[in-house]
């Protein structure tokens, strides 16, 4: 079993659940079969994992070739079935659990971690994250991607963005300068990546500001350059501020993914939102927030 003893349940298609920020990650606090630790919210990840330091090893088949983009892992895995997954009493069908090593996570992050929410756990929910507030609210969805129980949303949408579904990955239409470019959304990435191959008018609106040395896939450190993105714009017309961005070779990131992008959105591009993620429409909305910002 697996519960999330701090979540608001407002119905029986509806949960409510505060969150916390281990460095630049989502964590929600929960339990699984009695223990206690944390979840990392990931929809750069395709399936529910559960750290295999903390779970005996049963009824496994094996599954080849998964990629997870927090775990950084591209090796065949073991998967488990999960017996049922709560929050609280929110009921969620469930599934199969990959078992991954997270011991590098909790090291990094000096706390337990039990596992890491991908998208197959998101999928028959849109799932409304909230920095501002400092929750993630799952709504469960109809077959075409509606909300059951519209009336607990009551903020106001400013924007819709649609997106594509290419392997178990958010892709987002993007222009950098008069470049287009697509971009994986990951809340499980803790910084914005760039491809270092894209074209180098492009590369214009990058400006880098020191070198720096980062575990990457396979947990290899590499050098990249670090710096900042400007005139990033989503479908041609959302304008994002300047952002915080890595310039690498991304070329391993097609198997972690299951596609192939230019560049990576995470913690930069959606810290201080709120944003609405609905896998059946494909659309992000972004939500107004309570207070007026000024872009850098």
């Amino acid at each position: 079993m697996i519960g999330f003893p701090e979540a608001e349940v407002l119905s029986e298609n509806t949960v409510r659940i505060p969150f916390q920020l281990a460095d630049h990650l989502i964590i929600l606090k929960g339990s699984i079969n009695g223990q206690q630790g944390n979840l990392i919210l990931d929809t750069g990840s395709k399936n529910l994992v559960i750290n295999k330091n903390h779970f005996k090893q049963r009824h496994t088949q094996i599954k080849q070739g998964v990629g997870y983009s927090v775990t950084g892992s591209l090796q065949s895995v073991s998967a488990q079935r999960i017996e049922s997954f709560n929050f609280n009493s929110f009921e969620i069908p469930y599934k199969l659990g990959d078992l991954l090593d997270l011991s590098h996570i909790e090291k990094n992050k000096k706390l337990k971690i039990l596992g890491v929410m991908g998208k197959s756990v998101l999928y028959d929910f849109e799932i409304y994250i909230d920095f501002y507030l400092k929750q993630v609210t799952l709504f469960r969805t109809d077959n075409v991607g509606n909300r059951i129980d519209d009336h607990f949303f009551i903020d106001t949408p400013t924007a819709e963005i649609p997106f594509l579904d290419h392997g178990h990955c958010i892709v987002l239409n993007t222009t950098l300068g008069t470049t287009p470019l697509k971009m994986a959304l990951d809340t499980g990435a803790e910084i914005n990546f760039l491809d270092s191959d894209i074209s180098g008018e492009a590369l214009k609106k990058f400006r880098g500001i020191k070198r720096i040395k980062l575990r990457g896939m396979g947990h290899k450190k590499s050098e990249m350059l670090a710096g900042r993105l400007y005139d990033l714009r989503l479908d041609d017309s959302y304008p994002i501020g300047v952002m915080r961005t890595i310039l690498a070779d991304l070329s391993d990131m097609k198997e972690a993914y299951g596609t192939r992008v230019d560049g990576v959105l995470g913690y930069d591009f959606i810290a201080m939102k709120r944003l609405l993620i609905n896998y059946k429409k494909k659309l992000i909305t972004f939500v107004k927030l309570p207070y007026k910002t000024t872009r850098t």
